[in-house]
């Protein structure tokens, strides 16, 4: 019963909730992002954490920012970004992000608009 029970959750979320956004791997699109974390520097920059919605639900993301604007929780971020899932089935598999719950890392391309809360 348990076996079952599991195994019917992966489905439905793999189905309804990763599967949609398979086709957005490694494109470049628009999107608004809401911070949840304060920006932090890291190798390359600066990264923070967020939600933005594709195929209208929403994800956690990881977001490489393109410039040194910090952001902090409540920001809007607006921007073009490179998508890449970190599911097994993405171009390129993280699952590091993977157990932290994060299921798309974006990579800002476009200028910087950010809203501050």
């Amino acid at each position: 019963m348990g076996l079952t029970g599991a195994l019917l959750w992966f489905t439905l979320f793999f189905g309804f909730y990763l599967q949609p956004i398979q086709s957005l791997d490694g494109q470049t699109l628009p999107l608004s992002v809401t911070i949840t974390q304060y920006s932090r520097k890291n190798t390359y920059g600066l990264s923070t954490e967020g939600y933005g919605v594709l195929e209208g639900k929403p994800y956690r993301m990881v977001i490489y920012q393109r410039d040194e604007t910090m952001l902090k929780p409540g920001d809007v971020l607006t921007s073009e970004f490179r998508l890449r899932l970190t599911t097994p089935e993405g171009k390129k598999d993280s699952s590091f992000y993977q157990g932290k719950g994060v299921f798309v890392i974006a990579n800002q391309k476009g200028e910087t608009n950010c809203t501050v809360s």
